[in-house]
């Protein structure tokens, strides 16, 4: 078959087609036409009708593909016969028939790709607890990970800061009979500090105390002029001679509490 036969043949197959179409859907367009108008007229909402309107075109688009089917075993009995050539004007009724099937499917397939539900991954954002958990993690790998000594430039005019952080407020132990908590209030400091002379306070009231220390867990310096003294339940007095207390040597003091929110802070006197 060379390209003029075979592009006859299959203008000759759009045009049978589309005879066909628009010999049955006559009466079916008809009856679907009637009861989208009986649709409306019961409900008197539009989006019945659209919806109407939506069915009979898949309804249509069904039969088109049956007749689409049919349309070969049509033209070879229709060649085999007396009968003459169709109106060009069917081949080009064919070709909106085929079309307006091949949108419609198209549009199904996107419709049916987009009512997917989304697939949503729940994010819990960090709450106050987290990122001081996350935080005091940073600061075990600083003080317990790097044996290397810390340079740290310091500008001439910056002021002094000191930050306090806990370790140790996870677990309940028992102390001589009493549930609570014992952690370690560690202070940072960016400027070395010599003596030592600060004052601790406590949002809770705090049972017992432990010896302070100046270092790291992996050097811990043994302190002269010490004074650990209480003031009240929730504050305390600290004082050490030497070493001093510097960036890389921060202060610790051992606190037990019987309170699950104990917080404590560290001020410079």
């Amino acid at each position: 078959m060379d390209i003029a036969s075979w592009t006859a043949y299959h203008w000759n197959l759009f045009k049978e087609f589309g005879r066909e179409c628009f010999r049955t859907y006559k009466g079916e367009m008809l009856a679907s036409l009637l009861v989208i108008g009986f649709i409306f007229l019961v409900n008197h909402a539009a989006i019945d009708l659209r919806t109407g309107l939506l069915a009979s075109g898949y309804t249509l688009g069904t039969y088109s593909l049956w007749h689409l089917l049919r349309t070969p075993w049509l033209l070879q009995k229709r060649l085999g016969s007396s009968e003459g050539d169709l109106h060009p004007g069917w081949g080009i009724v064919g070709m909106i028939f085929g079309l307006g099937s091949v949108v419609l499917w198209l549009y199904t397939a996107a419709w049916f790709y987009t009512i997917q539900p989304p697939v949503t991954i729940p994010i819990r954002l960090p709450d106050s607890r987290d990122a001081q958990i996350i935080e005091l993690q940073q600061k075990v790998l600083e003080l317990e990970h790097k044996p290397e000594k810390i340079v740290t430039v310091q500008a001439p005019s910056e002021p002094l800061h000191i930050r306090t952080v806990t370790f140790g407020l996870e677990q309940k132990v028992n102390l001589n009979g009493k549930q609570g908590r014992a952690f370690v209030v560690v202070g940072l400091t960016n400027k070395p500090i010599t003596p030592v002379d600060v004052t601790l306070v406590c949002n809770q009231e705090v049972q017992a105390l432990g010896q302070p220390w100046i270092g790291t867990t992996q050097k811990v310096v043994v302190l002269t002029g010490v004074g650990f003294d209480k003031i009240d339940n929730t504050s305390f007095h600290l004082t050490v001679g030497s070493p001093a207390w510097t960036t890389d040597s921060p202060v610790g003091m051992p606190l037990f509490s019987e309170a699950d929110d104990t917080m404590c802070s560290i001020k410079q006197n």
